[in-house]
């Protein structure tokens, strides 16, 4: 990693990231509604468990505490959010780097191949860890409502491990290498990657108007819109060619 004291100013272009997704997305729409619903099924099964639990707590035992911000957990409300963070850094993270590797053949190549999708457990380990930094933290404010002031700082640390997937997703590429080019990517740049990350989360949640099939529509463009950003942002990393002076200029 580069040193703290000079991190690299990136151009965070997000009217071409939009424009670049877009074009990606449209003629690949249902290669990419499908890479949303391989991660919604995970989602979904964790939601699903922590509502019955919490349900079935309530029932025996109704909250007493009508303060809609108490400054400390219940038992149960800290076994919901501690099985949905292992839950999810050990299968939703390692289907976000399979997705990534899928979403970044088809942006470089324009074939999705689909036999990627299993790049994330074939680096389980390191998807493992990105999972637990990343959702871990953004999953204080379920434990403690008040951490919410420091949304900023939780929507980079998830682009942050966004990023990190889609690094860790590229051939070769290691979980301390993978971490290291994401939080270079990132610092220097906080408030333009919070601003992406707000944007972007909203462009994945505009499908909830349309139920079921739009969710999926718009998380299948937020899929795009990753894929060229982080292409984008990590060839913007990529230092100057060599040029080799003895070597004639060609004619």
């Amino acid at each position: 990693m580069e040193n703290w004291a000079q991190p690299k100013k990136l151009n965070y272009d997000l009217g071409k990231w939009f424009t670049d997704a877009w074009n990606l997305f449209k003629p690949h729409m249902w290669e990419f509604i499908l890479l949303a619903l391989v991660v919604a099924v995970p989602a979904m099964l964790i939601g699903g468990a922590s509502g019955i639990i919490s349900t079935m707590d309530a029932l025996r035992h109704p909250p007493q505490n009508t303060n809609p911000f108490p400054l400390v957990p219940t038992a149960s409300q800290a076994l919901v959010v501690l099985g949905s963070w292992l839950f999810g850094a050990a299968l939703s993270t390692p289907l976000i780097v399979g997705i990534a590797a899928v979403a970044m053949k088809a942006l470089r190549t324009g074939v999705f191949g689909w036999d990627l999708l299993w790049t994330g457990f074939k680096k389980w380990p390191a998807s493992f860890v990105i999972g637990l930094i990343s959702t871990g933290f953004g999953l204080l404010p379920s434990l403690f409502p008040l951490a919410w002031i420091l949304l900023p700082l939780y929507m980079v640390v998830g682009l942050w491990g966004i990023f990190a997937a889609f690094s860790l997703s590229e051939s070769g590429a290691t979980g301390n290498s993978a971490m290291g080019k994401s939080f270079d990517i990132i610092k220097g740049n906080f408030w333009w990657a919070a601003l992406f990350a707000l944007v972007a989360g909203l462009a994945s949640s505009v499908g909830m108007i349309a139920c079921c099939v739009g969710v999926l529509f718009s998380a299948g463009f937020y899929y795009a819109l990753l894929a060229v950003a982080y292409n984008d942002l990590s060839g913007q990393m990529a230092p100057p060619p060599v040029v080799d002076s003895s070597t004639p200029p060609a004619v």
